[in-house]
């Protein structure tokens, strides 16, 4: 937001950010443009329980009555395509032309048309890593946050995480590096690393053997490894080894991925959440893009994962029959069917977990592009 909005608007002084707040009569501007709307919705605990369903979403406003941008500013995101002939509206599109409303805060003409809002309606914001959002005075709304169980339920969180590396290359150097800065798979509550065989990577790290030579090829619809004879054999050496058991949940990550398990702990206590029904059944997992779960960061709940190994051939028969085979697919999409698909398992969308270039509009989430030098996590495996 910019200081001329800030000094324009009716801005709350000292205002404080903490959990479990509503607020009355209060809009809250963040930084980045609200990622989801829903018309007709009825109250103001609807409108909080709606942001609780979407692990992105970590403040909330709610529109009591039929509302227009009285305060004459454009702080409210999303509202509409951009028109440059009319100055009086915001929207994302405003960065790429680098001006909106003068900055935030251009004071529209009278009976000039401005951004309105139908009752109950409700927006969800979504908050940078540090990012408080700013309150700001405005007749007929309700804002708040998520309420403290979730920060709770962040605390509580339990991940195990590891990572399938080769026998030669880069990757030994990446985890040894991740090792010493307790950083990526490290950073989780429990980890390991597997390869094809075991491999003594620094005093007190070995990797585990799997059943594999991990030997596979290029192909298929879209040009990817067909690898889902390693994975499977990967997931059934975790299932076995039990470790997973003594967690909540399980991350599978690509050695070479700039992983931050601590974003991904309170994107979770969102789905353990949602999900405790689930996980009396099949479990829950991840599906981290829009076009199906991409494989660098796959995660499962605890029964997701002995649904996942135990119905690995149920699933094999069941593309056998659609496909004559594993249909051609690398292990993620392979995966993602049989679990959704074929096993039933729960599939929460959330596709702020992994920022990739077949997954946009980019996002900073809990997994950055590959890095298969040791320069980023030597800088404290920080975003950019």
């Amino acid at each position: 937001m910019s200081a001329r909005l800030l000094a324009s608007a009716a801005v709350v002084e000292n205002h404080t950010w903490t959990c479990g707040v509503v607020e009355e009569g209060v809009d809250y501007v963040t930084q980045r443009p609200a990622f989801r709307a829903g018309a007709g919705i009825p109250d103001a605990a609807s409108c909080r329980s709606l942001c609780i369903g979407f692990g992105e979403c970590a403040a909330w406003t709610w529109h009591q009555a039929a509302s227009s941008d009285e305060a004459g500013y454009c702080a409210l995101l999303g509202c509409g395509n951009f028109t440059p002939a009319n100055p009086c509206q915001c929207n994302a599109d405003c960065a790429h032309h680098g001006n909106c409303c003068a900055d935030f805060a251009h004071r529209c003409a009278a009976g000039a048309s401005l951004p309105s809002r139908p009752a109950g309606w409700c927006t969800m914001k979504t908050l940078g890593q540090g990012e408080r959002p700013v309150a700001v005075r405005t007749k007929g709304l309700v804002s708040g946050s998520l309420p403290c169980v979730m920060r709770q339920a962040a605390h509580n969180v339990s991940l195990f995480c590891f990572s399938l590396i080769m026998s030669s290359g880069y990757e030994k150097s990446l985890i040894r590096l991740q090792r010493s800065l307790n950083a990526s798979i490290f950073g989780c509550d429990g980890s390991a690393v597997y390869s094809g065989r075991s491999l003594q990577i620094m005093p007190g790290l070995r990797t585990k053997a799997i059943n594999s030579t991990l030997k596979c090829k290029k192909g298929g619809e879209f040009g990817t490894w067909l690898n889902v004879d390693v994975f499977v054999a990967t997931w059934t050496a975790v299932f076995e080894a039990g470790d997973f058991l003594s967690y909540q949940w399980t991350a599978k990550v690509d050695a070479d991925a700039m992983f931050l398990p601590d974003r991904l702990r309170s994107a979770l206590a969102h789905h353990a959440l949602l999900g405790a029904w689930a996980e009396a059944r099949n479990g829950t997992y991840l599906n981290n893009c829009p076009l199906g779960m991409h494989g660098p960061l796959e995660v499962l709940s605890t029964r997701a994962v002995s649904a996942w190994v135990e119905g690995s051939r149920e699933c094999q028969r069941h593309f056998q029959r659609k496909c004559s085979g594993n249909c051609f697919w690398g292990e993620d999409i392979y995966m993602d069917q049989c679990l959704w698909k074929v096993l039933g398992v729960r599939r929460a969308d959330d596709w702020t977990l992994l920022d990739e270039e077949h997954c946009r509009p980019k996002q900073k989430g809990f997994l950055l592009p590959p890095d298969r030098t040791a320069q980023s996590w030597r800088g404290g495996g920080a975003p950019p």
